[in-house]
Order: structure tokens, then sequence, then C-alpha cells
């Protein structure tokens, strides 16, 4: 909702940033906490229940929505902050655990979701960007891919860390440029018609079920080992997929990407498993153009970096 709606809602302009009076002790300062938390007579005051915001009437701030500094915050009828989910007016927001109204893409509970500026969680699909995304009725994130008729490239995908980003940005470039290669017409020969594609296979299509199979493979690989594209007791990609009844029928292309620098080192590394296996077997489906789908993992220890990348025809 727009700040004004939230204005008018609550009757009253919101508080503007409270003024520090006296510092809590150290003890109380954790990341639970409200950000500036207050004395006992202003401010932030937390009872066995929760938390309250104290105006300088000595009211606590009750019923609704304020503003808070800089966030916004949500307040039963007898004045304590809510976390966790939020239903009002047939709108699901998430309060962090500080209190704060999220903003922007979160992970909750296993799942990836998208807030709005005003806090409202997205359902259904949306573009952010150059990126096309869907999330279900439920609001979990579902799939990206760059949006039709831009020229494809690299696009952003919120459920990725830096690092992940970073790499992925490398193989969408790559795999547009061999796209173009392989079909230049296609761009040249475009007229604007936007019923029409001209770079849909352009750029990955990145599914969060092949995010978390990803993870799950790099989690076991990490625990069990991985020889020659297996993972004792759960087999290679394919095996793993049929096992969750996952892309049955659709050619894989795993590559388990070990000690790693950084991104552009993990770039590196896909590059030359992929093209050494070509340079063997001559086979297109060792080219990054010959997939469609795709899903990455990534973790780091000892100041390296793992990835594990599933490609799906």
């Amino acid at each position: 909702m727009s700040e004004w709606k939230r204005e008018t809602r609550r009757g009253k302009a919101a508080p503007g940033l409270a003024v520090l009076s006296a510092v809590l002790g150290a003890a109380m300062l954790t990341a639970a906490f409200p950000a500036g938390a207050l004395a006992a007579e202003g401010g932030w005051q937390q009872d066995g229940t929760g938390w309250k915001y104290i105006q300088e009437s000595g009211a606590p701030v009750a019923g609704g929505w304020s503003r808070i500094g800089e966030n916004w915050y949500w307040f039963d009828g007898q004045g304590y902050m809510k976390t966790g989910w939020l239903t009002d007016e047939g709108r699901t927001y998430y309060m962090e655990e500080n209190g704060a109204m999220a903003v922007g893409w979160r992970e909750i509970g296993g799942n990836w979701y998208y807030f709005h500026e005003d806090g409202a969680m997205n359902t259904g699909d949306v573009t952010l960007g150059e990126t096309e995304c869907r999330f279900g009725v439920d609001g979990v994130f579902k799939s990206a891919t760059r949006v039709e008729n831009t020229g494809g490239g690299a696009f952003r995908v919120g459920c990725y860390d830096e690092m992940t980003q970073a790499l992925f940005d490398q193989l969408n470039e790559e795999k547009t440029e061999e796209y173009f290669e392989e079909y230049s017409e296609r761009e040249d020969e475009y007229d604007g018609d936007m019923k029409r594609s001209y770079d849909r296979n352009a750029t990955f299509q990145v599914y969060e079920d092949l995010n978390r199979a990803a993870m799950h493979r790099l989690e076991a690989a990490g625990a069990s080992g991985y020889t020659n594209g297996s993972i004792p007791g759960e087999g290679t990609v394919s095996d793993y997929l049929k096992s969750i009844s996952y892309g049955s029928g659709r050619n894989a292309m795993e590559l388990y990407l070990q000690n790693c620098e950084d991104d552009s080192d993990a770039y590196d590394k896909f590059r030359s498993k992929m093209m050494d296996r070509y340079d063997q077997k001559a086979d297109r489906k060792y080219l990054p153009e010959y997939y469609r789908k795709i899903g990455i993992a990534h973790r780091e220890e000892g100041g390296k970096h793992f990835f594990l990348i599933i490609m799906l025809r």
C-alpha cells in the first residue's frame, strides 16, 4: 500500500525517527530486537509478552501500521509489535524478527519470496527490471527468465547470492553469444512483433526446483564424494532427477566445480570441462547453447568456493 494510505488508515501522521534517551544494557542489544531500542521512559519497551513502542504521550502505538525511523511496523490492539507472517486487508506481509516490514527478496522457511516496496507479497508473474519472474499463488518463487526480445545476456535472479549471480551472468553471456552465432538471422529478421520472440532460447531459464536439486547434490557431494559424475548411494544427476520425478526423459548435464577462487575461476573450470568433453565427442550436448533450464548451488568452505550446476535440455 502507498504511504498515503498507511497514514490515512492510522488517522495520524507516522512517527518520525525516535531520539535515543538512554541505551539499553548490552544484554538487550541483539539482532532480534528493533534497532534503536530505548530506555523505559519512552521508545521501545519489552515485557514478558513482547515489544511495544511508547509514544511521547506515554501511550503505546497500537492498532495497525506505524512508521518508526526508516521502517514500517505493525502493532496489535494491545500495542505489541508483530513478527512473522501478517495478513491485512487481504494482502500478505512478512515482518522481520526485529519487527520491520520485509521488502524485496527474502528466504523464509526454505522458500524464496518477493515483497514489493509497499511490503505486499507478490503472487503470480512479475517483471523486475530485465527479469520475468514466476511465483505461485502462495507467493513461493518458481522460475525466472530474461524478458523476451531484449537481446539476451545476463539478468538478475533475486535468490542468487553475489558469487552465484556473477557466475550465472558469465554463463548467460556465453549462451547468448553461441545462440546468435548459430541463429544470426533471427535478430536481423525481427520486426518488432511482440507476438514473436527472436531470443527466447538465447538465455537460460532458472527453475527453483533445479536450484534445490543442485543444492542437494552439492551437499551430498561434499559429504560422500563425487567421482565421474556420480555420488555414492545416489548415482548420477539423471538417477537423482528420476528418483524425485523431475525432468523425466530430458537430457541433463551436471558439473561440480570444486576449490574455486571466485566466480571467474569457476567459469573457467566450467568452460574447460565442457570444451574437453566436446573436443572428445563433438556432441552438441557439451555446449551451453544446447540447454534451456538451469539450477545452480554454491557454498564456501575454507576460503574456497564450490558450485554445482544442473542444466536440462
